[in-house]
């Protein structure tokens, strides 16, 4: 490797720096257990040999606040390199919801794949299509005359070949088989 190359390069301080802050995030997740309450305060044991406090107000949002005893995550937000107090954590909040059962499908379609399906509305710029989940039909893949009365062709159902897949934004594109 030439070091000559490698010093003319430009350095690349806000990636790095990123970089650094993203790898320190991830460490600075950690287990907490509630060990006392006191007034508004939770104590809590993350594994130091200090404990770290967390107002109750961290649950505000509806949630009951955890009792002695009870384990959650917390994002450390002090410096590690400290004397003999307690460390700033703030609560992590993860909110898990149900994924449509329809992203299997997705993730699972080829351009190519034929599927039986019916039209079932009209949308900007070309029809939604239920194949199993519902898809896009274009305007410009449907007949000509169906565009003059486009109300006529909801509900029609037939063979559809998929034309286009994008997992990321969970959409699939169709044309007639």
């Amino acid at each position: 490797m030439n070091d000559d190359a490698d010093a003319a390069a430009p350095s690349n301080d806000v990636a790095d720096k990123l970089f650094e802050s993203l790898a320190r995030s991830v460490q600075d997740v950690r287990n907490a257990r509630v060990v006392r309450i006191d007034n508004n305060v939770m104590w809590l044991d993350i594994g130091f040999k200090f404990e770290s406090a967390l107002p109750l107000s961290a649950w505000q949002d509806g949630d009951s606040p955890p009792k002695v005893g009870d384990e959650f995550p917390v994002i450390v937000e002090d410096d590690f390199e400290v004397g003999d107090r307690p460390l700033t954590v703030a609560r992590v909040r993860v909110r898990v919801t149900k994924r449509d059962p329809g992203w299997k499908f997705v993730a699972n379609a080829k351009p190519g794949d034929i599927h039986s399906g019916r039209v079932t509305r009209r949308i900007e710029g070309g029809f939604l299509v239920d194949i199993g989940v519902n898809v896009f039909l274009p305007d410009e893949r449907v007949r000509p005359g169906v565009l003059s009365d486009p109300e006529a062709f909801i509900g029609w159902s037939g063979a559809w070949r998929i034309t286009k897949v994008d997992v990321q934004q969970m959409s699939i594109e169709i044309a007639p088989a």
